[in-house]
């Protein structure tokens, strides 16, 4: 790809939430738009997989926005997209899909938009390895398995 991707000059695209703290960074660059004489953004993980259609999203195996190796790269949903994401911003237990509850810990996770609850733990470990079980038997290769 170093051939194609070097014939333009990339830069770093910073995706920021509402109170300006960053989602992620990708590399992107500006495009004319033949049609209608407007300028847009390409990014670089798009152009490698020479993807244009916006209704298939580039996944970053790895969620590193930067990493646009294409063995980190994977076509995919909506849906699947959402299920490799990190930790929320909110999260207290360090672990995706595991919080504490009434003195114990409690493993959940999101199947088709809606919460399922898998059960309650005696420990953060066991709740751990008990939503990593449902994350890859629900969601597959696009699992986020345990931390950040």
């Amino acid at each position: 790809d170093f051939p194609r991707v070097s014939q333009f000059t990339w830069q770093a695209l910073v995706h920021r939430r509402r109170d300006g703290s960053v989602i992620n960074v990708y590399a992107g660059r500006s495009v004319y738009k033949e049609t209608g004489g407007k300028m847009r953004k390409q990014l670089l993980h798009r152009f490698i997989l020479k993807i244009n259609d916006p209704q298939i999203k580039v996944d970053h195996r790895d969620r590193n926005g930067l990493n646009c190796q294409r063995r980190n790269l994977r076509t995919a949903t909506n849906a699947q997209n959402a299920r490799n994401v990190g930790l929320r911003k909110d999260n207290t237990s360090g672990e995706k899909g595991v919080d504490r509850k009434h003195g114990k810990w409690r493993a959940r996770i999101n199947i088709n938009r809606r919460p399922v609850h898998i059960g309650y733990f005696p420990t953060k470990s066991l709740a751990t390895k008990a939503y990593i079980a449902a994350a890859v038997k629900y969601h597959g290769t696009f699992a986020t398995k345990g931390g950040a």
